[in-house]
């Protein structure tokens, strides 16, 4: 850039850099879900001068897909009891989300006696 006036001039060089990401972070940090029970994450960058934006192109991953499998999108689907590390990652920058499944409880089918009456099997009446 130069600027003159009145036959005095002066030059500044700028320049312009895109900011670059310095994290990414997945939303919720932490799930508990049932087996078959699905739900998005959802990635957000944050650049070097502190802006955010979606992430666009994340390569999402699971640390153990017998527990919690995750698609391309971020939805993540419980598999079977236990804990998994989903990654999400991006311009070679990552962040997680802790997913644990746990079993729904049973309910026990009701009791039905059958056998003899208590009382030996006289039948009073």
């Amino acid at each position: 850039i130069t600027a003159a006036q009145s036959g005095i001039s002066g030059t500044s060089t700028v320049t312009v850099t895109a900011p670059t990401v310095t994290a990414l972070t997945v939303t919720p940090a932490t799930v508990s879900m049932g087996p078959g029970d699905s739900t998005v994450l959802t990635a957000k960058l944050t650049y070097s001068d502190g802006s955010t934006g979606p992430a666009t192109a994340v390569a999402w991953t699971s640390s153990n897909s017998l527990v919690a499998a995750v698609d391309g999108a971020g939805t993540v689907t419980a598999v079977a009891p236990g804990t998994a590390t989903i990654t999400a990652a991006q311009s070679g920058i990552s962040g997680t989300s802790t997913v644990t499944v746990t079993a729904r409880p049973t309910t026990d089918p009701p009791v039905t006696e059958t056998g003899p009456p208590p009382d030996g099997g006289n039948v009073i009446g």
